[in-house]
């Protein structure tokens, strides 16, 4: 019999020996588990099967109407008996009942199963990016001629349309994605993450490096605008994480050659051949 339960404390052995068979045993769950189960404004469910936990999944509240739906898995000794379905239909019904407006996840190019379940119940694609990502040498110094931008009406007035239009509206944040809203830029400002390149007194390139959800020691480029001025703020994100002593910098570039291009001269890698491999979906409804 198939049932559901809210994750807890008690729960976590079990859970995590689950996700140690997911990812070839590189699974993040158990890096957040315990924020997961604190947090109050979503909610942490499984899903059972003859009243032994075979999955689960986590919804987190990006503002009173997004919704992010993350950590979706099951077991792989359970799979082929739907429970995957049922999980996702179940946190799609939690968040209608709740008159959640927007439901957003995001998944990586090779999980097949996942992308047939989830356009299944209603997901629509809605965007596509490329994972980048850049080891970090603390000892580097990368030298960065940048500007910590601290007025949040400042940083909102000058973003450009364009810059937005190629990212789709959205910050990245790992795996996560959140629409660049001024609730949003004033977080960010306020960690320090929004920095840019001021000449004559105006904002001539601007970009947003930032640890935010990270699940892994990464620091990242969430957001960059101001292509002739690529380089230098490339640079700044490098410095960046330098500074914060993390492993690596990552970016989920979108289909814009130049910033590509200007992140493999900067160093950055690709985990695939892929053109793009990391996809945005978003609730539609069937």
């Amino acid at each position: 019999m198939i049932g559901f339960k809210h994750a807890g404390p008690e729960d976590k052995a079990e859970i995590i020996a689950i996700s140690k068979k997911i990812w070839d045993g590189h699974d993040y769950v158990s890096t957040v588990y315990d924020k997961w189960v604190a947090d109050i404004d979503g909610f942490f469910v499984c899903v059972t099967y003859d009243s032994a936990i075979a999955g689960f999944a986590k919804v987190s509240m990006h503002g009173d109407n997004d919704a992010w739906l993350e950590g979706l898995r099951v077991d792989p000794s359970k799979r082929g008996l739907g429970l995957g379905k049922q999980l996702t239909r179940y946190c799609i019904e939690r968040c209608l009942n709740r008159h959640i407006e927007n439901i957003r996840l995001s998944t990586y190019i090779g999980n097949h199963e996942s992308i047939g379940i989830i356009e299944s119940h209603g997901f629509k694609r809605v965007a596509e990016y490329k994972a980048l990502f850049r080891p970090i040498n603390p000892c580097e110094a990368t030298p960065a001629c940048y500007q910590t931008l601290s007025d949040p009406s400042l940083v909102e007035a000058a973003l450009s349309g364009e810059a937005l239009g190629e990212f789709y509206g959205y910050a990245s944040f790992d795996f996560t994605f959140e629409k660049i809203t001024p609730r949003l830029l004033k977080c960010l400002v306020s960690e320090g993450a929004v920095y840019g390149l001021c000449i004559d007194g105006r904002i001539q390139g601007m970009a947003i490096a930032s640890t935010r959800h990270s699940k892994v020691s990464a620091l990242f480029l969430s957001y960059i605008q101001g292509e002739e001025h690529y380089s230098a703020l490339i640079d700044a994100a490098i410095a960046r994480a330098e500074s914060l002593m993390v492993e690596e910098i990552i970016a989920m570039c979108p289909k814009n050659t130049a910033l590509r291009d200007s992140l493999v001269n900067k160093g950055f890698g690709e985990w695939d051949d892929h053109d793009t491999n990391i996809f945005l979906y978003e609730y539609v409804g069937k």
